[in-house]
């Protein structure tokens, strides 16, 4: 076979590989509640202003995922110990008035992800943001909704945080450090 037809399967292959990559990529961006660009990157204190700006959504739409007994049981039916709200395909875990209060929320402070912890049985929920990034490393910062501050404690072992820092009432701001 010449080297020319050698080329084009090469090249046909190739293309078909990066149409393949593409779908892919449409797909995981075609469920999200915001699309990707949107995801907004906290330093500490721009995320301590967006909490004071956003403070009764931030608490109403905690409780909301709390008490949520399905959400709860579809991260115990899947043996996980978190799960994440970032998508449409969690939107069957609660009514419709409750889930256009947590699309409100993510329209207003574009998070990567907002979370459900059932770790120890608490019920602790945890927003994250995009990362910062600095000269050698990353800075990660999110909010943590803790009912009780012993769990907030408790929690410094397992999450990997450098820093929680109480905010307000059961909020707390934690921030990571990650080197590049």
């Amino acid at each position: 076979m010449s080297s020319i037809k050698q080329g084009k399967k090469v090249a046909i292959i190739l293309i078909f590989i990066s149409l393949i990559v593409i779908c892919f990529l449409l797909s995981l961006e075609k469920g999200r509640i915001i699309p990707s660009h949107r995801i907004v990157k906290y330093s500490k204190d721009e995320l301590t202003d967006l909490y004071w700006k956003y403070q009764n959504e931030l608490n109403e739409v905690a409780e909301i995922i709390i008490a949520s007994n399905s959400f709860r049981q579809s991260i115990r039916d899947s043996n996980d110990i978190d799960r994440g709200i970032s998508t449409e395909a969690t939107k069957q875990y609660f009514s419709e008035d409750e889930w256009n209060k947590i699309v409100d929320l993510f329209q207003k402070i574009c998070p990567l992800m907002i979370m459900l912890s059932l770790r120890n049985g608490d019920r602790v929920v945890y927003i994250n943001f995009g990362l910062v990034k600095e000269k050698n490393y990353y800075i990660s910062t999110s909010l943590y909704y803790f009912k009780n501050p012993y769990t907030a404690e408790r929690y410094k072992e397992y999450i990997f945080i450098d820093s929680l820092e109480h905010l307000d009432g059961y909020w707390y701001i934690g921030e990571n450090i990650i080197e590049d």
